[in-house]
């Protein structure tokens, strides 16, 4: 109630604001940008992980929203794939469980909240059933690392499917193992995604890029002297 304007980082964002009732001209569009260590990726080795093994990451909260389980449930389908859950979270019981269940215990690691880890892997994996924005997509991005994501309304917004990442129907198991069969047994593909999505934060998602219309925001909205 004491702000003039909003922000939202996401299309999905600024229709929320709208539709709750906020002016439509007093609400702008900036994106996020990532900002992430550029460190030397972590062994492998130190994950009980052998190092030509295919190797999937997925970051983010241990929560339903997330889509972990169907995650878990692809990883079931490429029985030569690894994979790597960094985060913390309510449903972290039910997805060690899910693993187990599934078989899929001995090449599952969960990982707590970490860094140093996009470069470490041959895809990084989103599954998410819901997310307005997607700062994974972005960081995985800047980070070389080929993504395969679901189509939530963020991820849907940023991402040109199969230009510069997979994206596959949320809740659909089989398409996501099948994106991710897609990027770890085709190198050329995997490094052309790799490639675009580097582009795409240096031309759009850069954080000079985004401090820069910022700036132009708050030099538009500023009150003029005389």
């Amino acid at each position: 109630s004491h702000c003039q304007w909003l922000i939202g980082n996401s299309p999905d964002v600024v229709r929320h604001i709208v539709g709750s009732g906020w002016p439509e001209e007093r609400v702008v569009l900036i994106p996020n940008f990532p900002l992430i260590d550029d460190m030397p990726p972590l062994s492998r080795a130190s994950f009980g992980t052998p190092k030509g093994a295919k190797l999937a990451l997925a970051m983010g909260r241990l929560h339903r929203n997330k889509g972990l389980d169907v995650l878990l449930k692809a990883a079931a389908q490429i029985p030569e794939l690894f994979l790597w859950i960094a985060g913390e979270g309510p449903e972290e019981a039910a997805l060690k469980r899910l693993a187990r269940a599934l078989g899929i215990e001995a090449r599952v690691r969960f990982l707590g909240w970490r860094t140093a880890l996009y470069r470490a892997a041959d895809v990084c994996d989103y599954p998410s059933r819901e997310e307005p924005f997607g700062n994974v997509v972005v960081e995985a991005w800047s980070m070389g690392t080929p993504i395969v994501t679901t189509a939530t309304p963020g991820p849907a917004w940023l991402v040109r499917n199969r230009e510069d990442a997979v994206m596959v129907p949320v809740e659909d198991a089989g398409a996501l193992a099948a994106g991710i069969r897609s990027v770890v047994s085709a190198p050329d593909f995997a490094g052309r995604l790799a490639a675009a999505g580097k582009k795409r934060v240096a031309e759009e998602f850069s954080e000079a890029v985004i401090v820069r219309r910022y700036l132009e925001f708050f030099d538009r909205v500023r009150p003029r002297r005389g």
